[in-house]
């Protein structure tokens, strides 16, 4: 029982969320006619591959998918950005066999 409370406090100290943070190129006051880069940097979220999405004033932004969102030629472009990434799993094959499962057989009597 001891050896199983030190493992689970052992897993808390060592998990740690990665959180996505937007940083802002050149500058997050920016003029007319300007192209602005925002990258999604992913803090503590080591060596992973991220599927990103970007959103304007807590609206998703259509098809932006990259780390990298650009805005060129800045017009009416101000508001609040945010990213989100989330992560995805290894790809598993899954092979079908000829046969029927047993389970979906129907059943005689």
């Amino acid at each position: 029982m001891i050896f199983n409370v030190c493992i689970f406090t052992l897993k808390c100290i060592n998990s740690v969320e990665a959180k996505p943070v937007v940083k802002v190129t050149p500058d997050q006051r920016v003029f007319r006619g300007e192209t602005v880069t925002l990258t999604c940097d992913i803090q503590r979220g080591r060596n992973i591959q991220w599927t990103y999405s970007w959103f304007k004033d807590g609206q998703a932004i259509p098809d932006t998918t990259e780390r990298v969102y650009t805005i060129t030629s800045v017009s009416d472009n101000s508001g609040e950005y945010s990213c989100e990434a989330k992560s995805i799993s290894d790809a598993v094959t899954l092979t079908l066999s000829g046969k029927t499962w047993p389970g979906s057989m129907p059943h005689t009597t």
